[in-house]
């Protein structure tokens, strides 16, 4: 930010002004009178009058009254000089000397080598060395212009105030202010009102704040906004270190990919533009927009990492490419997700991709499917969901669990599910009795956010209870074999296919044991099931076992 030297300079032409003022000061022009009866007494002074302090500086009017009370009234091209640097210029000039109160009007130019502020009235105190106009003014350096209806200001506490409309423009950005206040001392920008500031890379906002232009760290409150391409960041106040692109948020912090239509939310962030790292935490909520739905997720923290891949066209298979991306570690875990990549005619491909790792105590919930685990992630590159650590997803009338489970969107629905090993699904009947299947590994098939295909490989078994018409129970089936596949309607399972010679049994409700039908490694865990988006924050009394 170059706003130091432009303040510096502001400062300097202020106040040697200020200084000068209540010097000794000796006076000359073509003609003087003595008026005894003018305000007291003075002197009038007419054609190329001429007022010097010792130390050099000047002032030129075309006529002036000197009171005896060591008052000035200066009129008609008023010049004011010091140096060879610092010149102001108007066309009447008022200077009390008891008060120390002083006035320039009428078209106002002070000028301080590069640097140019125009307005109409210039008001100063020698006395408090304060200056200050209220009708107006513009500054305008090398590099920058600045405009606003109020301008102060204080040299005890070096500090220059703008307020009202106030706008600063130069080649990196412009800022739009309320009220804009520089402290010297600490080469501080202070921010005191609605603040817009805006870049070809990003666009800031916030309510109140500060901006120390020597470190380039900065720290907004009261509605902080920090828009940067298609992400966007809120939150009650950010601190942001320029040079290291380092910021944190802290409560009630939001990091929205409109692309992605995604936001992470929680009380407490850090990001890492230059590595493409984000993490968040303390009361986590990542909200997903599938579609006219919203997929809801909580953790006790949130990871995102941006990377872009490049791959040579000649490492490219006819068919497709797999891409490994390792995510850096954050815990003792760490994760890879596999990319598929169509080929391409051109040379490389490049794909911006955006890893989103959810960890430890991990609840989903969406209308039609609810979840649980210890680890999600999530990949914006292949939309898919991978949940990891003993998860449990509901769908439906559907309980489906593994070791892992992922979740595959496309045209912002979700198209397939895949447990790759120690596939279980139940399904409740009643209180008392259960349908079950289970596998090595599973492809769940939906259409219209609905499962309807389940295809299951590698020592399928399943146990399911058949209903009369009345839906009353009348047995139990139970059926092994090596693969099977079953079709959904309306959430329900009514068609079972086994494959390659099954091995079935029928067995009568009555005198029936539930227990030993069940299938080994049963467990119906809707108590950690979430039932709304606001019980994804209340933990069950078993969780907190």
């Amino acid at each position: 930010m170059k706003l130091k030297s432009f303040i510096s300079c502001l400062l300097l032409l202020v106040s040697c002004f200020l200084v000068n003022a209540q010097e000794q000061i000796d006076y000359k022009a073509d003609k003087i009178k003595f008026l005894k009866t003018y305000k007291g007494g003075a002197k009038r002074l007419l054609g190329n009058v001429q007022f010097t302090t010792k130390d050099g500086m000047r002032m030129t009017c075309d006529s002036s009254y000197f009171l005896d009370n060591n008052n000035i009234e200066a009129f008609s091209n008023i010049i004011i000089r010091q140096g060879d640097s610092l010149t102001i210029t108007g066309k009447t000039a008022h200077y009390d000397g008891t008060t120390k109160l002083g006035i320039i009007d009428g078209k106002v130019i002070c000028t301080e080598k590069d640097m140019v502020l125009t307005t109409d009235v210039l008001n100063f105190d020698s006395r408090n060395k304060t200056a200050n106009y209220y009708t107006g003014g513009t500054i305008v350096s090398k590099d920058n212009n600045l405009t606003s209806k109020h301008g102060h200001y204080d040299s005890p506490s070096k500090t220059v105030s703008f307020k009202y409309d106030v706008k600063l423009v130069n080649p990196d950005y412009t800022m739009h202010a309320d009220t804009l206040k520089y402290v010297t001392t600490s080469k501080t920008v202070i921010f005191l009102g609605p603040t817009n500031v805006i870049s070809k890379q990003d666009k800031l906002y916030c309510e109140r704040g500060w901006y120390n232009t020597q470190a380039q760290i900065s720290h907004l409150t009261k509605n902080a906004i920090i828009y940067s391409g298609k992400s966007i960041m809120k939150a009650d106040s950010i601190h942001y270190d320029r040079k290291k692109e380092t910021g944190f948020g802290y409560s009630n912090v939001n990091l929205i990919d409109t692309a992605e239509k995604t936001i992470i939310s929680g009380n407490r962030s850090y990001s890492n533009k230059l590595k493409g790292i984000m993490w968040m935490t303390d009361h986590c909520l990542l909200t997903k927009i599938i579609g006219k739905d919203s997929l809801f997720a909580t953790a006790d923290s949130m990871w995102a990492f941006e990377k872009k891949l490049k791959i040579k066209r000649d490492s490219l298979s006819t068919d497709s490419i797999k891409v490994i991306q390792k995510i850096p570690k954050t815990d003792k875990d760490s994760a890879k997700i596999t990319f598929k990549m169509v080929k391409d005619t051109s040379r490389f491909k490049e794909m911006d991709s955006t890893i989103i790792k959810a960890y430890r105590h991990v609840k989903i919930f969406k209308k039609d499917m609810q979840g649980v685990a210890d680890t999600m992630i999530f990949s914006t590159y292949d939309s898919t969901a991978t949940l990891y650590h003993k998860p449990v997803l509901w769908h439906e009338k559907h309980q489906l669990s593994g070791n892992m489970i992922i979740i595959y969107y496309a045209n912002k629905k979700i198209d397939r599910i895949k447990i790759p090993e120690n596939t279980f699904i139940i399904d409740q009947v009643d209180t008392l009795h259960y349908n079950q299947i289970k596998g090595k590994m599973m492809w769940a098939y939906f259409k219209d956010d609905t499962i309807r295909r389940i295809d299951i490989t590698g020592n399928a078994q399943a146990t399911y209870y058949l209903e009369n018409d009345k839906k009353r129970l009348q047995g139990v089936n139970t059926i092994e074999s090596s693969k099977l596949s079953a079709l959904s309607n309306k959430g329900e399972l009514n068609q079972i296919i086994f494959y390659k010679k099954p091995k079935a049994k029928v067995l009568p409700m009555k005198d029936l044991d539930v227990k030993a039908v069940e299938l080994k490694g049963f467990s119906w865990q809707i108590y950690r099931k979430p039932k709304s988006k606001e019980d994804l924050f209340i933990k069950s009394s078993r969780e907190l076992e």
